[in-house]
């Protein structure tokens, strides 16, 4: 009885110290060590059999996964008072990307979504490491800029409830929904300020879009902002009035339909097609150019909406193995750029009609 103790509390304090942030590391290990300093005194006392070992082996996974379910499973708390339902009250949701500031295992779990259970504890010891060196995410800064002056335009407009929901941070779609439901909400519009452009059927997962119908609340989703002309060309236009010219362009993107495009404006001043490419591998796409013999490499991330661990963690640290072969700059993210609010704007108005 004594040994399935320690192999349970042992299987939560292994989770724990994988996924907690480190200002719980003193506790946690702590716990640790004087529970294994205890199990060692006790084990003089104790003479466990073979079974009871490999029962306790399970005992310890099962403790591990348990807790880790607990830490990572998805919030339900969204309260809905569909009582209070007016036909005059109409909401935009201004949805987007959006990343935890700082490590925290909860909304570690969105990053980690497609990571069973018993592997999220592992992942997010990485996720945690790599906070460790970036401090602070800002990528959700440049989102609340977009999203204030949109909010500013919409509101100059029609007197709309205006929400914010992230994909991996707080408030999530659910939240603000929630929050527009209970604010009495008949129609609501959400704006897709993301890379996503399947994000209606992305929501469906996560939404009950039935259970709003029958309540008599309608939602909207618009296009993804990467099919406006207004952000196709703010994003060439700034690939061609940079002062720097090259040999190579790498167009980061997992919708084709969008790179061509962009593709397309550029090539009008560059006027080889050879020199840029469509791709969604970092990598590959670099490496292609170098193989080519380009001294100078541009790469342009256009489904990072804001700068985030992709733009200042994950590409860096990808090509650093070919910066000594040629100069490679990024353009990392969207930024800001009123074009961006306009195309935003555009997008709102075509399901407002």
């Amino acid at each position: 009885m004594l040994l399935s103790l320690f192999s349970i509390l042992w299987g939560i304090l292994i989770c724990l110290i994988l996924s907690s942030p480190i200002g719980y590391y003193p506790l946690f290990i702590s716990m640790f060590i004087v529970s294994l300093a205890v199990y060692i005194v006790a084990k003089k006392f104790i003479n466990p059999s073979k079974r009871l070992i490999a029962l306790n082996v399970i005992y310890f996974f099962a403790a591990y996964i348990l807790c880790s379910y607990f830490l990572f499973k998805p919030s339900t708390n969204n309260y809905f008072m569909f009582s209070n339902i007016s036909k005059e009250k109409k909401a935009v949701i201004f949805y987007c990307e959006g990343e935890m500031e700082k490590y925290t295992p909860y909304y570690s779990g969105y990053l980690t979504k497609d990571i069973p259970f018993y592997l999220k504890p592992i992942h997010s010891y990485q996720l945690k490491k790599i906070y460790s060196k970036i401090e602070l995410n800002t990528k959700n800064q440049t989102l609340n800029t977009i999203a204030r002056d949109v909010k500013s335009s919409i509101l100059s407009y029609k007197p709309y409830y205006f929400y914010i929901a992230y994909s991996a941070y707080t408030p999530t779609i659910n939240s603000a929904l929630s929050s527009a439901i209970n604010d009495g909400c008949s129609e609501i519009i959400i704006i897709n300020y993301s890379s996503n452009n399947d994000l209606l059927n992305d929501l469906s997962k996560v939404v009950d879009f039935k259970k709003f119908e029958e309540n008599g609340v309608k939602i909207s989703v618009t296009k993804s902002i990467q099919l406006k002309g207004e952000f196709q060309e703010y994003m060439a236009n700034r690939v061609i009035n940079m002062p720097s010219k090259f040999d190579g362009i790498v167009i980061l993107t997992k919708n084709d339909d969008v790179g061509t495009a962009v593709k397309s404006i550029i090539n009008e001043t560059y006027k080889k097609d050879d020199m840029i490419l469509v791709t969604d591998n970092i990598e590959d796409g670099v490496k292609n150019f170098i193989d080519k013999g380009a001294n100078n490499i541009l790469y342009v991330c256009l489904d990072e909406s804001s700068s985030g661990l992709n733009s200042e963690y994950f590409y860096p640290r990808t090509l650093l193995k070919y910066t000594d072969k040629a100069n490679i700059v990024g353009i990392k993210d969207w930024g800001y750029d009123r074009a961006l609010v306009k195309a935003t704007i555009k997008s709102f108005l075509e399901v407002e009609k």
